[in-house]
């Protein structure tokens, strides 16, 4: 038997923040373009 007897974890859906989409579809840009992310720090 393969696994854990322990009781499955709780799995919760992630709200993005609509403020956040247009930056989400310039980081899509960028990646095709071979950018780094726009969110990278260094």
């Amino acid at each position: 038997m393969i696994g854990s007897n322990a009781e499955r974890c709780h799995v919760w859906t992630l709200d993005r923040p609509p403020e956040m989409e247009r930056l989400k579809r310039a980081n899509e840009v960028r990646y095709r373009f071979g950018l780094p992310n726009t969110f990278d720090v260094g």
